[in-house]
């Protein structure tokens, strides 16, 4: 998502749900910058991206390539991928340049490990001016 393969002011809405946080902080605001341009006068976007609650950022055993971005260390898919974490402020920081209609953070619980909290992600939803 660093380069999309789209026009200029091209889409009236975009949904990114879990999708745009294997990246570092530098990553993550490149990624907002093509989603404005190719996002319509008064287009909107759903979004969530992991929280600095979650177990993934607290693992102090998973390199910090920045201060929102572990390396996950967990074997699988996304051994050695990069992980970008929010926090409300970095939320509002990371969209200023958008109307914030909403931000809400959301806990999903496993069921197979008797519903303990497991991630924590924020939900928002932007609209370019």
């Amino acid at each position: 998502m660093l380069q999309l393969p789209y026009n200029n002011e091209q889409f009236d809405c975009v949904y990114c749900r879990n999708v745009i946080s294997h990246t570092d902080t530098e990553g993550m605001k490149q990624i907002i910058k093509e989603l404005d341009r190719v996002m319509k006068h008064k287009a909107e976007c759903y979004i969530t991206l992991g929280s600095k609650d979650t177990w993934g950022f607290k693992q102090e055993d998973w390199p910090l390539i920045d201060e929102n971005t572990r390396l996950r260390m967990e074997e699988g898919p996304e051994y050695k991928v990069p992980h970008f974490y929010v926090d409300y402020n970095l939320v509002k920081e990371l969209f200023s340049n958008f109307k914030i209609i909403n931000i809400h953070q959301e806990i999903e619980y496993n069921e197979t490990k008797n519903f303990v909290a497991e991630s924590y992600h924020y939900h928002v939803l932007i609209q370019k001016y």
